[in-house]
């Protein structure tokens, strides 16, 4: 059977022809109760649903395989496509370009180079009955819910063989901005990502992403029956407060530790080593070393945004900065652009008044003034004398006197300049250009 063009088609009965199911394009569903035996390879835009029972599935390139939860199917290898699982599959190969999500059933897994593995639809675990393998170059896509209370995982009924790869962390709500709760958590939490019934041997070989001021890190149970995800600050000043505060902690958490080993209330005594530990947390944040400042109007601005307080969104873009992106822009917030664009101002109102100024000493006379041109309103005589005239001295006699100079001139200048203004190491460089016309 193949499956071609943009449409649906729905096998609901129990199909047993033997050749292959081929999905090219659109839609191949196979319906609550339905079935078919033969292996099915999907391509380019196909996408196979199961509500009922398939044999093997091959997923290529742009091929997208959903098994809902009633759905059953047999072995899945992914070379290039997606599979998402919500109900029961066999052994999961992914290959380079495949991934593999969903919140149902596998009964194996491998990982290879290339390939990724994101449980859940969102936020959910995905379960392996049997044993699970990442090899080197494999992706782990784990996503931490936006509550802070869940984040992906994968739950391994057998063992887990490490032989690499790389756990790639998503924060739901980072690019929106997190409240002062959620990133308060965010320190405070470590979240399981990996578990099994047997061991988990073997380490990832990274944590991504890699954050300006902010690390995350794995955590591998002394038992091996788990592998959990963290988040740290990178370097702080060491301030005496800070000190203080981390002594304060220490005892505060050790007086919880004794407590809870002899079987008494401890309650109070954690709250009180949690309080001091978010205490210090916002103390170590004030005094973050800033490694993207540079210049000391960005390290100013950088320090004024680090006093802000956690929760709040000029913080937050600050602390969770890839250090993949662009530097940060610091000089966007420091004001220093003011400064420039009032010297900027100052010059270019001298060339208006320089104009005005030019223009009296020369009506005046003025030492080194340059000849200004004018234009003198013209001077008419009685209509009725300067007929058969023939110059404008002789439209006035004796009778008439030729009007008084006029006191009215019509001047006019252009001005107009550019410059460039270069950095001091400090403030940024900058260029000017202005033009008009003064009358």
């Amino acid at each position: 059977l193949t499956k071609s063009g943009a449409g649906s088609l729905w096998l609901t009965g129990k199909n047993s022809y033997r050749g292959d199911t081929v999905i090219n394009g659109g839609e191949l569903g196979i319906g609550l109760g339905g079935s078919i035996i033969s292996a099915s390879v999907i391509n380019d835009t196909g996408l196979l649903t199961v509500d009922g029972t398939a044999a093997a599935v091959t997923a290529n390139a742009g091929g997208r395989l959903k098994i809902n939860t009633t759905g059953v199917t047999g072995d899945l290898t992914l070379n290039g496509g997606f599979a998402s699982v919500d109900g029961k599959s066999g052994a999961a190969v992914i290959n380079a370009g495949g991934v593999l999500g969903g919140i149902g059933l596998v009964h194996s897994l491998i990982a290879r180079s290339g390939g990724t593995v994101s449980p859940g639809n969102s936020v959910g675990t995905l379960h392996v009955a049997g044993d699970a393998t990442f090899d080197r170059g494999s992706v782990f896509d784990v996503e931490i819910a936006t509550d802070r209370n869940r984040a992906d995982r994968l739950d391994v009924g057998g063992n887990v063989m490490l032989l690499g790869g790389v756990v790639s962390v998503r924060l739901a709500g980072e690019k929106t901005g997190l409240s002062q709760a959620q990133i308060k958590d965010l320190f405070q939490k470590s979240y399981t990502i990996l578990i099994a019934d047997g061991t988990v041997s073997g380490t990832f070989e990274n944590v991504l992403p890699h954050y300006t001021y902010i690390t995350p890190s794995l955590l591998y149970a002394a038992d091996k029956s788990m592998v959990s995800v963290g988040f740290d600050l990178t370097e702080t000043a060491r301030t005496e407060q800070a000190e203080k505060l981390t002594a304060a902690q220490a005892a505060a958490q050790a007086q919880a530790d004794r407590l809870k080993a002899e079987g008494l209330a401890a309650e109070q005594a954690q709250a009180e080593a949690d309080r001091l530990k978010a205490q210090l947390r916002e103390e170590q944040i004030k005094n973050l070393v800033l490694m993207d400042a540079v210049t000391p109007n960005q390290k100013s601005t950088g320090h004024a945004v680090l006093q802000l307080g956690l929760g709040n969104r000029l913080l937050d873009t600050v602390l969770l900065h890839p250090q993949a992106d662009a530097a940060l822009n610091y000089d966007a917030l420091s004001g220093e652009a003011h400064a420039s664009l009032r010297g900027t101002l100052l010059q270019d109102a001298g060339l208006v008044s320089g104009a005005a100024n030019e223009r009296i000493r020369a009506a005046f006379d003025g030492v080194a003034a340059r000849p200004v041109p004018v234009i003198i309103p013209l001077a008419y005589g009685p209509e009725d004398k300067a007929k058969n005239r023939q110059s404008a001295d002789q439209a006035f006699d004796t009778t008439t006197p030729a009007p008084a100079a006029p006191a009215t001139a019509l001047w006019g200048q252009g001005y107009g300049a550019w410059s460039h203004g270069s950095s001091d190491g400090n403030a940024s460089a900058y260029s000017r250009n202005t033009g008009g016309f003064v009358t």
